[in-house]
């Protein structure tokens, strides 16, 4: 078998969801509870659940240790459930981000319902999902949402919530506590760094202090080393125990760094046309390694020095 570059399944991105993904089983067994409670039988024709809904679940963590990865695993599993799935990045009022009148375009059944009744030939622009001009009139998050919930359960999941506009995310939050509290099959995922909690607690949405908490970190050495070789073992490529020590040794359990390592030693594979991983091969791809794990720190301490978070930072080194 000849290794093609193309056919990399190491991919250092966000979102990425690697296959299978590894040493997250707590995080992905809480997250089917929520899946399988959404997709459980409804008290009534388009009612509330039988069963109370699960409260919603806050994924916190810093950067590069694969906080979207669940959410895309979540997503995942849940259209396999025959869920709807609706993402959202970085809730704006302006352009910088998704704004409200996107979210619910994605969130409200009315467009699907048109383009049914109509053939598919409906085109709806210039409206929210719920057929209003794009200006200051708009219905509010409950009221699409609410709709939406007859005809199926949803998903809603949240990525980078910490820089949500307060004033868009409030109206998320309360909408879906009212949705959520009267049963209809709504789950929220709502995914940050460490920022997340302070930002929610300015929202004044106090059900969200009772949701399912999730602070993930970095994996286990035992999760780091088959993360970095299934991948290899799948496609009958020996890796030498020598060259995955060797591999290990450069991601700091970092989940980004595992994709990083493992792409670039994919890679390196390709070029040298061998079959087998070994020590000296991992040793090529160290420089690229390096220069990619420096960039991610340095974009980390820029960000806390622009946040005058450094003497902070500082002292949970030296606590450490």
């Amino acid at each position: 078998m000849t290794i093609k570059a193309d056919d990399n399944p190491f991919q250092p991105g966000a979102g990425h969801v690697p296959e299978p993904l590894l040493g997250r089983d707590k995080e992905t067994e809480l997250l089917t509870l929520v899946l399988n409670r959404l997709a459980s039988p409804r008290a009534g024709f388009r009612g509330a659940l039988a069963k109370t809904p699960y409260s919603p679940v806050r994924i916190v963590g810093p950067r590069g240790l694969g906080k979207t990865a669940l959410l895309g695993w979540a997503e995942k599993q849940a259209k396999k459930r025959g869920i709807r799935c609706v993402s959202c990045e970085g809730l704006k009022s302006n352009e910088e981000g998704h704004t409200m009148h996107e979210l619910l375009a994605n969130v409200s059944i009315v467009p699907r319902l048109l383009q049914r009744l109509k053939g598919g030939k409906v085109d709806v622009p210039g409206k929210v999902g719920a057929g209003v001009e794009l200006d200051q009139s708009r219905p509010g998050f409950a009221s699409v949402a609410g709709l939406a919930l007859w005809f199926k359960p949803l998903l809603l999941l949240l990525d980078e919530v910490q820089s949500y506009e307060m004033s868009l995310l409030r109206e998320v939050l309360l909408g879906s506590q009212r949705l959520i509290s009267d049963g209809y099959p709504l789950g929220l995922v709502l995914a940050g760094t460490p920022g997340l909690d302070s930002h929610l607690a300015k929202a004044e949405a106090t059900f969200i202090t009772r949701s399912k908490h999730i602070y993930i970190n970095t994996l286990s050495d035992a999760a780091t080393r088959a993360a970095l070789q299934k991948p290899f073992e799948q496609e009958k490529i020996t890796v030498a125990p020598e060259a995955l020590e060797a591999m290990a040794a450069q991601t700091d359990n970092y989940p980004f760094f595992i994709q990083l390592v493992g792409g670039e030693t994919w890679n390196e594979l390709a070029r040298s046309g061998r079959k087998e991983v070994d020590v000296e091969l991992v040793g090529r791809i160290e420089k690229q390694a390096r220069e990619g794990r420096e960039e991610i720190y340095a974009e980390a301490f820029d960000r806390i020095a622009n946040n005058n978070l450094l003497p902070q930072a500082r002292q949970v080194m030296e606590a450490s």
